[in-house]
C-alpha cells in the first residue's frame, strides 16, 4: 500500500459580506409609524476570504457615517459596528417605506478592494387616523311643524383608514325623528350610523329629517332646588407605600368634582412633597377616588373628598326636573419626559364636570383648568417618572330636563383667583360663591414647582392646598363653578333647540377633541305672513270714509326674543318688515347694573355692536362684535337679559350661553 500526499497552495482570495438589520419604527408620539419617528439600523461585516482584510469600513449614504472597529479583520472573523439611527422624513411617510442599502469595503494584502451591500426596507404605514363630525342644519329659523334637515359629515383628516365609523345623534327636546338615510336606525330618541371604514382624507355624510314640535309652555312661576352634598374619608399612607381612597354619594346623587388631599407626613420624615397623587378620578356616576404614593420614610395622612348634587330636584308644582350629564369622555395619552397638554370640551350649553386622570406613576398634574367656555385643559409636568395617563371629563347640560311641558336653567356662575405662594410656604386659598350657592367643580393652573395639595369643598367655599418647595414665589390660577341653590325661573319658551352629534372609530385617534359637533336653530315665533290678496276696485267713501289697508311698520326686528352668546359675539335672528331694506347700526347694552368678576357693568353699557343690511321681507342672523366690556360682562351667566337696539327701537332679549 502506497501512500502519497501533496499540500496544494490557494489562490489569495479575499470576500466580506454585510449584514444589515432594521429595527421595528420607534414611535416617538404615540400615534403609529411617521415624520419623526426612528429606525435603528446594525451592522455586521463578516471576512469570507482567505486573506486578511484592513482597513475594513461600512458607508450608508441614508444614514450618515458608521462607526466600525479599528484595524485587520482576519479570514472567518466578524465584527459589529456601532448601531445608527434614522429619523423618518416626510418624503419616507410619502412613499409608505424607507429603503437604506449600506456597503462593506476591505481591502486585501494586494492593494485590491473588496465590497458587499445589503439593504433594508422598512413600512412605513400610519397606523392611527382622526375622525371629525361637522353637523348642519337645512334651517335657521323654521317655525313649528316644519321638517328641517341635519346633515351629519363625517371627514378622516387623519393618514390611516378609520374602522368601525359610528355616528350618534341623540335628538334633544323640541323635534321629533322623521326619517335618517340609510344605514342609520333609530331606537327612541337616538339615531344610530355605522359607516364602516372611512378612508383617510375622504368623507362620509348622511342626513337625518326631523320635524319641529310644538314650543313649550313657560314655567317662570316657580323654580327647583337641587341639593348638594360633600362627604369624605380618611387615609393613611405607609412609608414607600401606595393607599387608595374612595367615596360614593349618597342615593340619588351624582358626582360633579371631588379631590384627594395630603394633609400631614410624620415629622421628621420628609415634606408634603414626597406625597404624589398619581390617581383623581370619578368612579362611575356617584364615586370619587384618589391613589396615594408615600416617598417619605415616615406615615403620611391624606384624605378624598367628593361633591355630591341631587339628580333630581325638589318637587315643585307637582313635578320635579332632572340633571343632564352626557357620558364619560376618556382620552389614554403617552407621557414623555417634559409637559404634556390635554384638551377635551363640552359644546355649547354644557358645562364641564368630573375633571379627573389616572397615571402610572408619579407626575405632576399642574393644570386641569376650564379652556374658553366650553373647554378643560390638563397638563402634566413629566420628569420621567410616569409614561402614560388617562384623563376623563363629563359635560352638564346648563338645562335641566323638560317637565310638564317647560324647563329651567341652572343658575351657574364661576369665580376665579390667582394666588402668590412664598418659598417654602403651604398654603390655603378659599375661593367663595354667593351665599345662596355651592362650589360644584374645581380647577387650578400653577407654575412649575408648586405643589397642588388638594382642595376641600365646604358648603359654599373651596379650600386650595398648596405647598411651594422652591426658593421663589409661585402663582396659582385657581377656578369654582358654582351652583345655586335654586334654578332659574322656567326657561321661557324661546324656541332654541340644540343638537349634538358624536363620532367614533375603533381605530386609534391622534385627538379626539373634534368628535363631538352640535348646531342649534331657533323657532320662528313672529306672525306668519300671509299672501297679499288681489287688490280689490277702490270703492267710493262711505259714511265712515274710505277703507285703510293695515299698516305695515318697516324695521328691524328680533324674530325670537333672545340672542346666543358665543366666545367673540352675540347673534340674533332677525328679520326685516316693509317693503325696503333695513340698514343702519346695531347695538347690544346692558339692561340693568350688574358686577361681574369686580367690574361694574352699568344699564345701557354696549357690550356688542355691529352693522347691517337685511334686504326687505327676509331673515338673517345678525352677529354683533363683542366690545371690551362686552367680553368680561357675557362671560358666565350674570347678565342674562339685554336690551338690543335697532333703527331707533330697543327689544329685550334673553341671552342664551
Amino acid at each position: 500500500e502506497d501512500d502519497d500526499s501533496r499540500t496544494v497552495p490557494l489562490p489569495a482570495t479575499g470576500a466580506i459580506q454585510l449584514v444589515k438589520t432594521a429595527s421595528a419604527v420607534h414611535d416617538l408620539d404615540g400615534n403609529g409609524p411617521d415624520e419623526g419617528d426612528t429606525i435603528e439600523y446594525s451592522f455586521r461585516v463578516t471576512n469570507t476570504g482567505n486573506v486578511r482584510l484592513d482597513p475594513v469600513t461600512v458607508s450608508d449614504p441614508k444614514v450618515g457615517p458608521v462607526t466600525c472597529p479599528s484595524g485587520a479583520l482576519d479570514p472567518g472573523e466578524s465584527f459589529d459596528c456601532t448601531p445608527v439611527t434614522y429619523t423618518i422624513t416626510a418624503a419616507d411617510q410619502g412613499l409608505g417605506r424607507v429603503d437604506n442599502t449600506a456597503t462593506a469595503t476591505g481591502t486585501a494584502p494586494s492593494g485590491g478592494t473588496v465590497q458587499d451591500t445589503d439593504s433594508t426596507t422598512t413600512p412605513v404605514q400610519p397606523t392611527v387616523t382622526n375622525v371629525k363630525v361637522t353637523k348642519t342644519v337645512d334651517q335657521a329659523a323654521p317655525r313649528e311643524g316644519d321638517v328641517v334637515t341635519y346633515t351629519l359629515a363625517v371627514t378622516n383628516t387623519g393618514a390611516a383608514a378609520a374602522r368601525d365609523v359610528v355616528v350618534v345623534d341623540v335628538l334633544p327636546a323640541g323635534v321629533t325623528l322623521v326619517s335618517a338615510d340609510a344605514p342609520c336606525t333609530t331606537s327612541g330618541v337616538t339615531v344610530r350610523c355605522e359607516l364602516g371604514t372611512v378612508p383617510a382624507g375622504q368623507t362620509r355624510s348622511v342626513d337625518v329629517r326631523v320635524k319641529v314640535a310644538p314650543l313649550p309652555t313657560s314655567g317662570a312661576d316657580h323654580q327647583h332646588l337641587f341639593d348638594v352634598q360633600k362627604t369624605e374619608v380618611q387615609v393613611d399612607v405607609e412609608p414607600g407605600a401606595q393607599a387608595t381612597g374612595t367615596v360614593t354619594c349618597p342615593s340619588g346623587y351624582v358626582v360633579t368634582d371631588g379631590s384627594g388631599r395630603v394633609d400631614h407626613v410624620d415629622q421628621g420624615t420628609g415634606t408634603l412633597a414626597d406625597v404624589a397623587m398619581t390617581e383623581n378620578h370619578a368612579v362611575g356616576d356617584d364615586g370619587w377616588t384618589a391613589r396615594f404614593l408615600n416617598e417619605a420614610t415616615g406615615r403620611a395622612q391624606a384624605k378624598v373628598f367628593a361633591v355630591c348634587v341631587a339628580r333630581d330636584s325638589e318637587v315643585v308644582s307637582g313635578h320635579r326636573h332632572s340633571l343632564v350629564i352626557d357620558g364619560q369622555q376618556s382620552e389614554t395619552r403617552s407621557l414623555p419626559t417634559g409637559r404634556t397638554t390635554i384638551a377635551m370640551g363640552c359644546v355649547s350649553g354644557q358645562v364641564p364636570i368630573q375633571p379627573g386622570y389616572a397615571l402610572d406613576d408619579a407626575a405632576p398634574v399642574v393644570t386641569t383648568y376650564p379652556d374658553g367656555e366650553h373647554g378643560w385643559t390638563f397638563a402634566v409636568d413629566n420628569p420621567g417618572g410616569a409614561s402614560a395617563g388617562t384623563f376623563t371629563l363629563r359635560c352638564l347640560d346648563v338645562l335641566v330636563g323638560s317637565a310638564h311641558g317647560h324647563q329651567h336653567r341652572l343658575a351657574l356662575d364661576e369665580v376665579r383667583q390667582t394666588a402668590t405662594v412664598q418659598p417654602g410656604e403651604v398654603a390655603e386659598v378659599t375661593l367663595s360663591c354667593a351665599a345662596d350657592a355651592k362650589g360644584i367643580v374645581a380647577g387650578y393652573d400653577v407654575d412649575p414647582g408648586l405643589v397642588v395639595l388638594g382642595n376641600d369643598p365646604r358648603p359654599i367655599v373651596r379650600v386650595f392646598k398648596l405647598y411651594n418647595p422652591t426658593a421663589e414665589p409661585l402663582d396659582a390660577r385657581l377656578y369654582l363653578l358654582c351652583l345655586a341653590n335654586r334654578t332659574e325661573r322656567g326657561a321661557d319658551a324661546d324656541g332654541t333647540v340644540v343638537n349634538t352629534a358624536t363620532v367614533s372609530t375603533s381605530t386609534t385617534e391622534t385627538s379626539t377633541t373634534d368628535n363631538a359637533s352640535s348646531v342649534t336653530f331657533q323657532v320662528d315665533t313672529s306672525p306668519a305672513s300671509t299672501p297679499s290678496a288681489p287688490s280689490a276696485p277702490s270703492t267710493p267713501a262711505g259714511p265712515s270714509g274710505p277703507s285703510v289697508p293695515p299698516t305695515v311698520i318697516p324695521g328691524l326686528t328680533p324674530v325670537v326674543p333672545r340672542a346666543l352668546v358665543a366666545r367673540a359675539a352675540v347673534t340674533a335672528t332677525v328679520g326685516c318688515a316693509g317693503t325696503t331694506a333695513c340698514t343702519g347700526r346695531a347695538t347690544l347694552v346692558a339692561a340693568k347694573r350688574v358686577k361681574v368678576r369686580g367690574t361694574v357693568v352699568r344699564k345701557g353699557a354696549v357690550l356688542a355692536k355691529a352693522s347691517y343690511s337685511v334686504e326687505a321681507g327676509s331673515q338673517t342672523k345678525l352677529r354683533l362684535a363683542k366690545t371690551r366690556l362686552g367680553k368680561v360682562a357675557l362671560k358666565g351667566a350674570k347678565v342674562r337679559r339685554a336690551a338690543l337696539r335697532v333703527g331707533g327701537e330697543s327689544f329685550t332679549v334673553r341671552l342664551h350661553r
